[in-house]
């Protein structure tokens, strides 16, 4: 048990837990519904959620935690996120499990990065063609440096000639 409620980044080594699936599916509902944003790869924040949630079960048990000093500006940062997870806590789960305010903060970041994940997923980016006289190697060095500046999608660089 003291295994399973470490932060670990290999094997997952607790049980399918019937109970943490119902509180991530309650939690990942409310979530979504109220988020803009549609989360495209669920089955990954599915897995996430559920060993964190599992993590949390395990350290209430055995009445131990870790303070982390970086959650604690979460609920300033994402308030918005943070009181989606709080009010679903609070309404629909606080009597079937427990969570302090650190956990509720990293339930919020584990949501943050999956929206984010699925916001550049869903962008709709601007194609653009390059036409140019440079070098193909002058060519490739600008449309790299284009991409890490603007969200677009190269379709394709040309050389002046290559239009005829």
């Amino acid at each position: 048990m003291i295994l399973a409620s470490l932060d670990n980044h290999g094997k997952i080594m607790y049980p399918n837990d019937s109970l943490v699936v119902t509180y991530r599916t309650q939690l990942l509902t409310y979530v979504e519904e109220r988020v803009h944003t549609t989360f495209y790869s669920k089955e990954q924040l599915e897995n996430n959620l559920d060993q964190y949630l599992y993590k949390c079960l395990i350290r209430h048990f055995l009445k131990y935690d870790f303070y982390d000093n970086k959650l604690d500006d979460v609920k300033k940062e994402f308030s918005f996120l943070y009181q989606l997870v709080e009010y679903c806590y609070d309404r629909f789960l606080s009597e079937k499990i427990t969570l302090d305010e650190r956990q509720i903060s990293t339930l919020t970041l584990i949501f943050r990065e999956h929206v984010l994940k699925n916001k550049i997923a869903s962008r709709n980016l601007k194609k653009v063609v390059i036409i140019t006289n440079s070098a193909k190697e002058k060519s490739t060095f600008f449309s790299q440096q284009l991409l890490y500046y603007f969200d677009t999608k190269m379709i394709a660089i040309l050389n002046i000639n290559e239009l005829y």
